[in-house]
């Protein structure tokens, strides 16, 4: 039930329709919207009739040139018409150059570039100096390590000098220090002789892995570790039983994957930081020495 006051609210007229309004409508019988917006009595400006030639893009008189002066069109006709000579007693050394005060930003930004070039190239070689200098790698590994490398650098030498020779006294008729017969033998006794060493030398790199796990360097990470370390004379090892390119083709591969496997483990703390430079130094001069004994065995 409602009460009679809800039913006197409900019936009694709402007070906002009473209110004013507060804009007139707009009348119905108006002919467009801009009879309403323009002023009916707006006065007209005239505009001239050559200008209107001219920014009309409608008009078959655009840009006329028979508005422009007559002078400038003169000196159009005359620029045209001209041919130029040439003047070479005006042209020396330093006419096409200007000083660098006078360039723009361009030119002296294309200069800047110059010398940051010749920068980065002189930050390269400082790099490779500092890498090979080996600067962070402890004196004993360094030491024993390089006496690790003399009978694998002789071998290959020693190959690259005795196929010099062979050709040599194929050209010349006589051999600068070994007849043809002895050097093909010394070349054939170096070859097994390299490939035994390189077998070596890989198994230690994984053998390094063993040693590394031993010691818990890095905390212990047995599987992965050990796997490493067997994976190097799984692939050294038999290559003593392939040809001899055969062989330094598979040890050059066994060495550069042992250098990645390498750098993971050292990026992983595995291994010390500076392991990681004595090993590219290391597969630096294995793989030159590889590919030295191959150019040698190409020219036998």
């Amino acid at each position: 039930m409602l009460r009679p006051s809800s039913l006197r609210l409900l019936i009694s007229p709402s007070p906002a329709r009473n209110l004013p309004r507060r804009f007139p409508p707009l009348p119905l019988s108006s002919p467009s919207r801009t009879s309403i917006l323009t002023p009916r009595h707006a006065p007209k400006i005239p505009f001239p009739r050559n200008q209107i030639a001219i920014f009309s893009t409608t008009s078959r008189h655009f840009m006329d040139p028979n508005l422009i002066q007559p002078d400038l069109r003169k000196e159009r006709e005359e620029r045209r018409q001209a041919k130029l000579e040439p003047h070479p007693e005006k042209v020396s050394t330093t006419s096409s150059l200007r000083p660098l005060a006078d360039m723009g930003p361009g030119e002296a930004s294309a200069q800047d570039g110059d010398i940051d070039m010749m920068k980065g190239l002189r930050t390269d070689l400082k790099t490779v100096k500092e890498t090979f200098a080996l600067r962070d790698v402890p004196r004993e590994v360094y030491y024993f390590g390089g006496a690790g490398l003399v009978p694998y650098v002789t071998t290959s030498v020693a190959t690259m000098f005795m196929a010099w020779d062979i050709q040599h006294a194929k050209h010349t008729g006589y051999a600068v220090l070994f007849s043809r017969e002895t050097a093909e033998s010394i070349i054939q006794f170096g070859e097994p002789l390299q490939v035994a060493l390189g077998a070596v030398i890989l198994s230690f790199l994984g053998a390094i892995h063993w040693g590394l796990e031993f010691a818990n360097y890095g905390g212990t990470h047995p599987y992965r570790r050990y796997t490493i370390g067997i994976l190097a004379p799984v692939l050294a090892w038999p290559t003593i039983m392939l040809p001899f390119d055969y062989a330094l083709l598979v040890q050059f591969v066994g060495f550069t994957g042992m250098y990645f496997a390498d750098v993971q483990a050292t990026t992983w703390g595995w291994a010390p930081r500076w392991y990681m430079t004595y090993r590219f130094v290391l597969t630096f001069v294995v793989g030159a020495c590889i590919i030295t004994t191959l150019v040698g065995r190409g020219k036998v």
